[in-house]
């Protein structure tokens, strides 16, 4: 965390929020380390969400090189927003995104397959609009999105 707008982030609140079992940390850029998480979950959420499967099902069926163009897809917006994803960002996703065996699915794709609500629209719909208010193209998160809304009880 950090200050929204260059502001410095006061001692009093940083000594509260470090605490044990907390992942605490204080960033120059927050608007960058929030678009690096969108763009993340939306990379995730479309992995998942279009291909129903965890990660590594999709890697053993051939999915790998989707699964990157995704992970482009999503950067490529932020990228185009002005807030491109760090390279530590970057080796992230790819790195929890394309683990062979790995059992991975986003907190979205859980929800759509139990039935629950979800932040589909809010996540993925969202960055849709954005991508297209950019002109970045984002094939496979249109695919996701039409794969979700018609999937959607009425």
């Amino acid at each position: 965390m950090g200050g929204l707008n260059g502001n410095l982030v006061p001692t009093d609140v940083s000594e509260a929020l470090d605490v044990p079992g907390v992942d605490f940390s204080i960033v120059d850029d927050v608007a960058g380390a929030l678009w690096e998480k969108w763009v993340f979950i939306a990379a995730a959420g479309i992995v998942n969400c279009l291909f129903r499967a965890p990660v590594g099902r999709i890697i053993e069926a051939g999915g790998r090189p989707k699964i990157l163009e995704a992970i482009s897809e999503t950067e490529a917006v932020a990228a185009a927003a002005g807030h491109p994803v760090s390279d530590a960002g970057h080796a992230q996703a790819v790195g929890i995104l394309t683990q062979p065996g790995s059992a991975f699915t986003s907190s979205l794709y859980r929800d759509l397959s139990a039935g629950l609500p979800s932040e589909a629209e809010h996540i993925l719909g969202d960055l849709a609009g954005r991508a297209r208010s950019l002109n970045v193209p984002t094939p496979l998160l249109e695919l996701t999105l039409i794969q979700i809304r018609a999937g959607l009880p009425a």
